[in-house]
Order: structure tokens, then C-alpha cells, then sequence
């Protein structure tokens, strides 16, 4: 993340997310059966992440589909923005 343009909450959240991500992969109970030390890729992720933090996810989702669609504009066989789904999902998830 550049930090040097951005706010120092904006900085601290968007650091704290992936740490709890690294954290909890840890943790995980079949840590070191997937690849370089991380649980198999069939085991769904636990993140013990506060509301506020996937509010900030799924901001920072939608931000970077905005940046992605002036740069790689949609064609023909796009139906959506890649992130529109799973920003989505997140927030069905969180209610």
C-alpha cells in the first residue's frame, strides 16, 4: 500500500486487513498442508475482521473496479466488473 498519499487511518486499515489475514492463516489447523505454509486451498478462510474493516474491503473493492474499467474497458463477453461480485458477496455475508 503507498502510505505516502494516503490518510493515516486509511493507512492503519488498509495494513491491519491482510495482517489479520496472515494471522489467521497461521492459526489455521492444517497450516503447512497447502502451499508455502498456508492451509489447502479447499478450506474456507475464518477472518475475525470488525464490520468497519469489510466496510473498508468492500469500498476498496469497488474503488479498484472503477480504476480497473477506465483502464481495461469492458468488451462483449464481460457480463460485470470482476470485484461487483464478490464486493456482493461480502456484504450479503455481512447483512
Amino acid at each position: 500500500m503507498d502510505r505516502s498519499r494516503a490518510d493515516e487511518p486509511t493507512a492503519k486499515q488498509g495494513l491491519a486487513v491482510p495482517e489479520t489475514g496472515w494471522a489467521s492463516a497461521r492459526r489455521h489447523p492444517q497450516v503447512d498442508q497447502g502451499w508455502v505454509g498456508l492451509p489447502p486451498e479447499d478450506e474456507d478462510p475464518v477472518f475475525g475482521l470488525p464490520a468497519e474493516s469489510w466496510r473498508y474491503v468492500i469500498g476498496q473493492l469497488r474503488r479498484w473496479d472503477q480504476v480497473d474499467g477506465r483502464v481495461n474497458p469492458l468488451d462483449n463477453e464481460d457480463k460485470e466488473p470482476r470485484f461487483l461480485t464478490l464486493d456482493g458477496m461480502l456484504e450479503n455475508r455481512m447483512g
